[in-house]
């Protein structure tokens, strides 16, 4: 777990990690006054391809700024400075817009008519089997990031579905 602090080295916030057997803290990754940001608020997002955000509260030119953190590459690097026309003062927390895509109608998995946008999903697509609604996976694996089955889904001839990672 990560969660951002309000101490660090220079006293400008942290981001830390918990280890959960022994419940201690290791700073992963101090704020600053040279161009990395400072004072973060709230929580962090985590979002799908497992890259956390979170705001700024106050940058150089007070106004805040959203930044972003790679925990597999302790890298950080900041995505938005606030400049009172683009926002400013955040408070509250971010979200990941995700486009969810829905079946329109009963039919073969891989018939751009069968989707709400008219694209077949890919491996990066999260799926809506709506109430209903029968696709048929035919002959072929597919794989999608998530998929909610309010409807049903038929293999034939060897189709299957997957989730991706």
């Amino acid at each position: 777990m990560r969660r951002i602090g309000s101490e660090g080295v220079s006293n400008l916030g942290q981001i830390f990690s918990l280890n959960s057997s022994n419940f201690s803290f290791l700073n992963v990754f101090s704020f600053s006054q040279n161009g990395f940001g400072k004072y973060p608020i709230g929580s962090l997002a985590r979002t799908i391809d497992n890259n956390l955000y979170g705001y700024l509260g106050n940058d150089f030119n007070s106004y805040g700024g959203i930044f972003k953190f790679n925990p597999e590459q302790n890298q950080y690097s900041k995505q938005i400075d606030f400049n009172g026309l683009n926002g400013k003062l955040p408070d509250g927390g971010l979200t990941q817009r995700i486009s969810i895509i829905t079946t329109t109608k009963s039919g073969n998995w891989n018939e751009p008519t069968v989707w709400d946008n008219g694209v077949v999903p890919s491996n990066a697509s999260y799926v809506t089997i709506n109430a209903n609604h029968i696709v048929d996976i035919d002959g072929v694996p597919v794989a999608v990031k998530y998929v909610e089955l309010k409807g049903t889904v038929n293999f034939v001839n060897g189709g299957s579905l997957n989730l991706a990672e």
